[in-house]
């Protein structure tokens, strides 16, 4: 069974888990009789872009099993001059022609492209999936946001932002934007606000819609890739969940499996108890959270606890900073380790620590901490959760929470029991040998598909034989092939007396190419290119040609359209100049009007100025009004105390009739009676003035409050009625002034009365209000207003 396996890369070159759990499954499916040939990435200075150079690896015998070999198959993938997608589809297909594998299993499909799909079952070759990331529904395979925010599987608006993200980061001074996340504290505040700003959507972006519509179209392939694939698997249940989710096709959980054979006798013993040892294994990079660890270790007691980390990175900055933050709290640096030496590294080890920020399967190390016997704190996801039992065989935290994963460390520390009743529960991880046969089962029901579909006509029985002998022999790898055709060629060498060492060359050069090969194929990449680059152009030619008829189209409509524009124009400046004689006369009428308002502003001026005037005449009347009003009070007053003075005096009188003074007392009844009688004509007379004086008052008050109609636009009428109005205040007001003359002339002759021997007798009030009055009329603006 010739298998070919598609990784992302191979140890010593590539340390990942996916990368080692590669070699281990090349060497399990090597073992049980496979024929496999890996196809990987690395870089291979000196040769062209996608130059293949084939290598063949040992792996030694074990429990029986006779020593095996595999090859690998490397393609230089240069890490400035990224090839094309067409180019490293073409590179994947001169892959199978040589190789010639009866089943392609990917591993992943990022780095070889997705077209690859399409090239192996084009030749029909079956195809299996097996995911390890999330690759499969988007271009971040670890569903990060730049600043270690999650992102929802499809969520194509988040990833549009993501990828403007990416491009402000590579535009910065720093190299901060060539890895999938960045840390707040490597960029200043201004540039870590701007990249919020961005993936939060408060800012606009120029080239949002095309990140939309691009990332539309690579979702749309990569699905169309996905469906075609024969068989599809996931690491997880949680991946394979969200991928069949994501996806719309089933997508089968398949766990993988380790190499137990490494961790056969692992020293699991402790000895005395100590300081804790904590650990940790696996790539330095931003994603994996060391910085987390490391902070978290810095509140543990150090000489309680202590700290390794083993691992390398292609983040060299970050690697940088985390050595130095290491040797700054005493944890130890291991540095880069080799998959064989896990065994080895783990026995050092108390606790293993995964801190990272990301998850769609569980890590490899798990397995092997488990393999180990040492109990795990990783973060508290689904993917986690399906390999480590919190509080069973390890301790689950927050992801991302430095104070969560403290604690979970201090409880290690703290109680002394947890770290063997841990180790007591451990479950023993699958063996790769468990997943190869597994493995091996659907190639073989994959193969079996295949060939029931390629059932072809019937041919005669004379050539039967030599069909299936050509089906052999094109079945048949390349270097296979061409190696029997060097064997026979050996053997006719020997008959002619020729040298045999000229067949292993020929084998060698077949198997590990050449550079000829290579030239010849960098120059059929560079014509498929120009050829490419052709058929664009040819498109953009035709493109461009429908462009300009319809631009020509355009033109003639525009042109139409800037003739009647041109008329409407004449027709708006006749219009304009229309309206500009208007004005002119507006102008005109407005400079007359101007004149004609300074005149009646002038006028309505001396009216307000008259107004105020007739206001203040107004004031006086009505406190002279007030007056009045008081001297009615008081001579009402004066009435009842003349009718009680008039008692008085009838009984006076009456007691005198009855002494014989007849005549005296007549004398001043009838005086009495006719100072009486006076005060009823003034009575009288006060009411009369009262009510001239208040008509007269309502007038004013009227004429101020509420002028004509046609006061407002100094009409003629309005000033007739205004000016007969103040005419007649003028005469009332005169007339009140004489009224108030008589009265002074009476109240005096009154005064002179109230000095006869009558008003010295009866003592009365007319005396005192004569008197009052006369001097307030003597008084400046007395003019008959006082008070008793």
């Amino acid at each position: 069974m010739r298998v070919a396996l598609v990784v992302p890369g191979l140890p010593p070159f590539a340390r990942s888990g996916v990368e080692t759990h590669a070699e281990a499954l090349a060497n399990a499916l090597a073992l049980r009789g496979c024929q496999v040939e890996v196809f990987a990435p690395r870089s291979l200075p000196g040769l062209e872009p996608l130059a293949q150079r084939r290598e063949q690896r040992s792996v030694g015998a074990a429990a029986g099993v006779a020593e095996s070999h595999w090859a690998v198959t490397w393609y230089h993938a240069p890490e400035d001059d990224e090839p094309e997608e067409e180019e490293r589809a073409d590179a994947f297909a001169a892959f199978l022609d040589r190789e010639r594998p009866e089943v392609v299993h990917f591993e992943e499909l990022a780095s070889v492209g997705l077209r690859a799909v399409a090239e192996a079952r084009g030749r029909g070759i079956p195809t299996v999936y097996c995911a390890h990331d999330w690759s499969a529904v988007s271009d971040r395979p670890t569903l990060l946001q730049p600043d270690g925010r999650p992102i929802e599987p499809g969520d194509r608006e988040v990833e549009a932002r993501c990828l403007l993200a990416r491009r402000y980061l590579a535009g910065l001074s720093r190299r901060v934007g060539e890895h999938d996340l960045v840390l707040s504290e490597e960029l200043r505040e201004e540039e870590w606000s701007g990249l919020q700003e961005i993936l939060s959507g408060e800012r606009e972006l120029e080239g949002l819609d095309d990140a939309r519509q691009s990332l539309r179209e690579r979702a749309e392939r990569r699905r169309r890739a996905f469906i075609a694939l024969d068989a599809r698997f996931a690491a997880s249940r949680y991946l394979a969940r969200k991928l069949s989710g994501t996806l719309g096709r089933a997508v089968d959980w398949r766990p993988a499996g380790i190499d137990l054979a490494r961790f056969e006798h692992p020293d699991a013993s402790r000895g005395p108890r100590g300081a804790l040892r904590f650990g940790f294994m696996g790539s330095v990079r931003r994603r994996e959270g060391v910085h987390l660890l490391l902070e978290a270790y810095s509140e543990l007691d150090p000489t309680e606890a202590s700290l390794v980390i083993h691992g390398d990175s292609d983040e060299r900055g970050y690697l940088r900073r985390m050595r130095h933050r290491a040797m700054e709290l005493g944890a130890d640096w291991g540095g880069p380790y080799r998959a064989e030496d896990a065994a080895e590294l783990l026995e050092d080890l108390d606790v293993l620590v995964l801190p990272t920020l990301w998850s769609a399967n569980p890590p490899f190390e798990i397995q092997q901490s488990y393999a180990a016997r040492r109990p795990v704190i990783a973060p508290r996801t689904e993917a986690f959760a399906e390999a480590l039992r919190d509080d069973v065989d390890g301790l689950l935290f927050d992801q991302g929470d430095v104070r969560a994963l403290a604690r979970a460390m201090g409880r290690f520390v703290a109680e002394e029991f947890l770290h063997d009743r841990f180790e007591m529960e451990l479950v023993a991880p699958r063996s790769i040998e468990a997943e190869a046969e597994e493995w091996i089962e659907t190639y073989r029901t994959l193969i079996e598909g295949a060939a029931a579909r390629r059932t072809g006509p019937r041919l005669p029985a004379h050539l039967e034989q030599f069909s299936e002998r050509y089906r052999e022999l094109s079945e048949l790898p390349t270097h296979a092939l061409f190696g029997q055709v060097v064997n026979g060629l050996g053997a006719l060498g020997a008959q002619m007396g020729l040298k045999g060492e000229l067949r292993d060359y020929l084998i060698l050069a077949a198997g590990r190419g050449s550079r000829l090969r290579d030239a010849a194929a960098a120059d059929r990449r560079l014509i498929g290119r120009l050829e490419r680059r052709l058929n664009h152009q040819e498109e953009t030619r035709r493109e461009l040609e429908e462009r300009s008829s319809w631009h020509l189209e355009q033109l003639g409509e525009l042109r139409g359209r800037i003739e009647e524009y041109e008329r409407a124009l004449e027709q708006r400046r006749a219009e304009v100049d229309d309206l500009t004689a208007a004005h002119r006369e507006l102008q005109r009428e407005t400079e007359a009007d101007a004149c004609e308002r300074e005149r009646l502003e002038e006028e309505l001026n001396a009216r307000l100025k008259l107004v105020a005037e007739l206001e203040t005449q107004v004031q006086s009347a009505r406190e002279a009004a007030d007056g009045l009003e008081s001297d009615r009070a008081f001579l009402r007053q004066t009435l009842e105390e003349g009718a009680a003075e008039m008692r008085w005096l009838r009984e006076r009188v009456a007691g005198q009739e009855s002494g014989g003074e007849l005549t005296e007392s007549e004398a001043i009844v009838a005086h009495f009676e006719r100072l009486e009688s006076e005060l009823d004509h003034l009575r009288e007379h006060q009411d009369w003035l009262r009510g001239e004086l208040g008509s007269l008052v309502a007038e004013l008050v009227l004429s101020t409050s509420h002028p004509a109609p046609d006061q407002d636009t100094g009409g003629e009428e309005g000033e007739v009625d205004l000016s007969l109005t103040l005419a007649s205040g003028r005469e009332g007001l005169q007339r009140l002034a004489r009224e108030l003359a008589w009265r002074r002339e009476e109240m005096a002759a009154a005064r002179r009365a109230s000095e006869s021997f009558f008003a010295r007798l009866v003592g009365g009030g007319l005396a005192t209000r004569a008197r009052t009055w006369t001097s307030d009329a003597d008084t400046p603006g007395g003019a008959g207003g006082g008070r008793p």
